[in-house]
């Protein structure tokens, strides 16, 4: 019975393996393989036949017949292949294009690496001809054979005939007929002039009258006439009237006034309108609600507001330092803000309790809800004494502990007296140097 192997040490180097393991089930043998036996060795070949190389691939593997596969290439359109060692040059075939020819016609031949040649005729068309017809190249040039024209203006009685003689020879004549108010001058071959008679009608605007009424007479140029009168009303009389134009005078002759303010009486500072002839008025300031009217002066007078409150808007409650109650500002537009108990002397409105449950939850004097009756909360710092002299280690918890008297200390599951470390600074508790082996274990059990 062959022995089956039930452990092996992992090789990560190839090199160094010099048998690989085995089983083989007829005879039930375990056996081993040399590594190079495993692997396949290709060898490459390459054979020309005319225009066609065949590419030959064979792998060879110890005791295993060779496997070949060939792959053939076959050149086409210009393509050459050559066989090489191992290798396949691929070429194409390179093409010339010399020209020749004459002013009637140009022949471009296309001649490739081969020999081979494919002349193309290009023949010159109506009005086309070739010149600097060289081997790399020509010109191709237009003879031009378009129409050309002459133009010219004649007098026909009152018209003018715009007249288009064209090079074949052709003509062609336009008439221009003046309209109305329209005639033409300066006739020649090059140009004529169109004139407008001038038939607008013009006005004058002579003024006649005196100091009681004016007439202003719209005359045209044709002899019509429209007239305008203008009469002095109150107070307005004309001078100065030419057929140019008149002054408008007023006669009028009123009162002035000069405003002063009078001495305060009661509520009320007077406004005195006092007229250089006749009687004076008197206009009465009032002052109203929040509002103080005071005489400075004849020409002076203050308007005080007394800064009563107008609005009052509510505020986002915020959280107090110890002012109840926030008034901002105190006059105007006035906005009341509430601010909540935050602890000790800051004293406010009781905070939100939303997020606690009313009936298991007080406030405490911080300014936070806190469970009635609730179980102290108990933090577990674990440490490994290095070294005899380390004496010092640090506690977590929720709060600093109030002293070392909430801290209980265990070396090695075994209590220790409260004797053997010093109170907290901060959350440092300080053992006594030298009471404690190195590598022991110690547990700081802290309530809060």
């Amino acid at each position: 019975m062959a022995v089956k192997f039930s452990e092996f040490t992992a090789e990560t180097v190839a090199a160094n393996v010099t048998d690989i393991v085995g089983y083989q089930t007829a005879g039930n043998l375990n056996i081993k393989i040399p590594p190079a036996n495993l692997d396949t060795l290709i060898s490459t070949a390459t054979a020309q036949a005319g225009a066609t190389v065949t590419y030959t691939l064979t792998g060879t593997k110890t005791g295993t017949a060779n496997t070949t596969d060939v792959t053939t290439f076959t050149a086409s359109g210009g393509v050459t292949l050559t066989a090489g060692t191992n290798v396949i040059d691929i070429s194409s075939l390179t093409y010339t294009l010399p020209i020749t020819g004459s002013a009637a016609s140009v022949t471009a031949t296309l001649t490739d690496s081969n020999a081979g040649v494919d002349p193309v005729l290009i023949t010159g068309g109506t009005n086309v001809a070739f010149s600097s017809i060289t081997t790399g190249g020509f010109t191709i040039d237009a003879t031009d054979t378009n129409t050309t024209y002459d133009f010219a203006a004649a007098a026909d009685g009152a018209n003018v005939d715009l007249i288009l003689t064209g090079s074949e020879p052709t003509t062609d004549t336009v008439k221009v007929t003046p309209g109305t108010n329209v005639n033409f001058t300066s006739v020649t071959a090059a140009g004529f002039t169109i004139n407008s008679p001038d038939t607008v009608n013009t006005y004058t605007l002579p003024i006649s009258g005196d100091a009681t009424a004016v007439t202003a007479t719209l005359t045209g140029s044709g002899g019509d006439t429209d007239p305008v009168l203008i009469t002095a009303g109150n107070d307005i009389d004309f001078s100065s009237v030419t057929a140019a134009g008149f002054t408008i005078d007023s006669s009028a002759s009123g009162d002035t006034y000069e405003l002063k303010a009078g001495a305060k009486v009661g509520s009320s500072v007077p406004l005195n309108l006092d007229a250089n002839a006749g009687a004076d008025t008197f206009v009465n300031l009032t002052q109203g609600t929040g509002i103080t009217i005071t005489q400075d002066s004849a020409t002076e007078i203050t308007i005080s507001s007394t800064d009563t409150v107008t609005s009052v808007d509510e505020k986002t409650p915020g959280t107090s330092t110890g002012i109840p109650i926030i008034v901002d500002p105190t006059t105007g537009a006035v906005e009341v803000q509430s601010m909540a108990f935050n602890g000790a002397a800051n004293v406010g409105h009781v905070p939100t309790s939303a997020a606690v449950a009313q009936t298991t939850h007080f406030l405490r004097a911080d300014g936070t809800w806190q469970i009635v009756g609730a179980l102290p909360t108990k933090t577990v710092n674990t440490f490994t004494i290095v070294g005899v002299a380390t004496n010092s280690i640090t506690v977590t918890s929720t709060d600093n502990p109030a002293s070392k008297d909430y801290i209980d200390v265990y070396i090695n599951g075994v209590y220790q007296a409260k004797a053997n470390f010093n109170a907290l600074s901060v959350k440092t508790l300080t053992l006594a140097a030298g009471n404690f082996p190195d590598g022991a274990v110690i547990e700081a059990v802290t309530t809060t």
